[in-house]
């Protein structure tokens, strides 16, 4: 407290006065906080502005149903997946047309390749799986960035002469399954309710095994005549 000398009264009642105070302390603490805050917004916007919301990545629930939506995903992720098990039943007529032997077949179809489409299928999941979490890219454009990775090196194995342009479709076709998983399920995440998340993740891991089961059945029936034919009807 700051005492406020009064005006001279003395002449008047010939007593001393009693001095008057006012507080200023809450004042003066007042401009203190004041000026810390009004420092730390400018310097330090982020203790005190409030964080923008983050934006949505949810799809509209007006524009399509997620039904049908699910039902396209699931066949897109059906037919992608099998692509793993296209060459299996056909390795003998592979070699014999790439001109292996049958050591060569061994180590080069049944070992090299399948090395190259896992190996680098899992990087490949980590990768996409960020870039599905940066907003700056739309998770169903990345979708079919990824469907058009591992199909078109499919149809475009019409065309293989050799062992090294087998080895390198196969190898996009392995980064292309390994990172269709962390897209769909992000997907799964904007499109559907929290109660049924747990639902549509487990179809998806049923679809993704009959996927893989259903490329020998298919290698094995449109592979008789050439074994090029079930890569393009897959795709």
């Amino acid at each position: 407290f700051s005492p406020i000398p009064p005006p001279p009264t003395e002449h008047l009642t010939g007593r001393q006065p009693v001095p008057t105070c006012r507080p200023t302390f809450p004042i003066r603490k007042f401009s203190i906080r004041f000026m810390k805050r009004r420092w730390l917004s400018r310097r330090l916007p982020f203790m005190t502005a409030s964080a923008p919301p983050s934006p949505s990545r949810a799809a509209p629930a007006a524009a399509v149903p997620a039904g049908p939506r699910l039902l396209l995903l699931f066949a897109v992720a059906l037919l992608l997946y099998a692509d793993q098990n296209l060459m299996s039943p056909n390795l003998s007529a592979i070699a014999k047309d790439l001109g292996l032997s049958e050591e060569e077949r061994d180590w080069k179809l049944g070992g090299l390749v399948s090395a190259a489409f896992f190996t680098l299928g899992a990087p490949a999941a980590v990768a996409i799986g960020a870039a599905a979490d940066n907003p700056k890219y739309n998770r169903v454009s990345l979708l079919l960035f990824v469907v058009l990775l591992g199909e078109l090196p499919c149809l475009a194995t019409l065309a293989v002469k050799s062992f090294p342009q087998l080895l390198v479709l196969r190898t996009l076709t392995g980064i292309a399954i390994g990172g269709s998983m962390p897209v769909v399920m992000s997907l799964l995440g904007d499109w559907l309710p929290r109660e049924r998340r747990t639902a549509a993740s487990a179809v998806f891991s049923v679809v993704a095994s009959a996927g893989a089961s259903l490329g020998n059945p298919v290698a094995a029936v449109f592979g008789r005549e050439n074994w090029r034919v079930p890569f393009a009807v897959v795709a």
